[in-house]
């Protein structure tokens, strides 16, 4: 093909649509009598699609309306039917040709933004020992990304987690028989507040549930800390949790 370039190929473009539109509107087209001029008609689409229509149709300077202008002199008409799985387009053209066109239905803008199987399944594994933003940065620094191509954060792993129904961090240390704050604080006849300073002194353990360090607490052991007035919390011993702990 020779191509057509800058001015000519917009003067050419000019012309060519000019020349159908001049076929298009002469006496007869659509009867027999008009089957020669139809066929002219024909020929000139496939000469202009053989030789420069490429050209014209890629070219950036091409406006929309112009390509529409030519697909309405190239085709006669277009019938599209759509199954589940395929669309399907009979193409008729003006001297009589036809084809059939099959394309497989694009995904749904839904489908597009799903998460990646990989990620839900590495979401579901790391819950058991992570919070949401702990997750988020390990899976950025695995070089996971979201179904829209984003960095994790804390909110897309909830919603990971809510959509495909998994278990909170919370329920699953509650299902491994961990304690909340005031059950832990019943247990040893303390404040919820001393219970805090215990864990942060490390002298019992807690497992965060969320980003805002709430805990979860392992049942006291047959020796758990006790009131000791006098005593620097720095001084005293840990006791050891009654059940593994989740945060590895």
């Amino acid at each position: 093909m020779v191509g057509v370039a800058g001015g000519d190929l917009a003067a050419r473009q000019a012309d060519l649509l000019t020349e159908v539109d001049g076929q298009r509107g002469r006496p007869g087209i659509g009867n027999r009598r008009g089957l020669r001029d139809r066929r002219a008609l024909g020929q000139l689409g496939r000469n202009i699609a053989d030789a420069e229509l490429p050209a014209i149709w890629d070219d950036p300077a091409t406006p929309a309306r112009e390509r529409k202008r030519i697909t309405r002199l190239l085709l006669t008409d277009v019938t599209v039917t759509r199954t589940r799985d395929t669309i399907t387009a009979h193409i008729r053209f003006p001297a009589g040709q036809t084809c059939t066109l099959t394309l497989p239905v694009p995904p749904t803008a839904a489908q597009l933004r799903k998460t990646p199987a990989e990620a839900v399944t590495a979401v579901d594994e790391l819950l058991d020992r992570h919070t949401h933003a702990q997750i988020a940065a390990i899976l950025n620094n695995r070089g996971l990304t979201s179904g829209e191509g984003r960095p994790f954060h804390r909110l897309i792993i909830r919603n990971i987690r809510d959509e495909y129904g998994l278990r909170s961090r919370e329920q699953r240390l509650r299902d491994a028989g961990m304690l909340t704050l005031a059950e832990m604080a019943g247990r040893l006849g303390v404040p919820a507040k001393t219970v805090k300073i215990w864990h942060h002194a490390g002298l019992i353990t807690g497992h965060p549930f969320n980003d805002k360090g709430e805990c979860l607490y392992p049942p006291p052991g047959p020796n758990p800390p006790t009131r000791a007035q006098g005593r620097k919390l720095s001084e005293r011993r840990p006791t050891l949790p009654t059940a593994p702990a989740h945060d590895a």
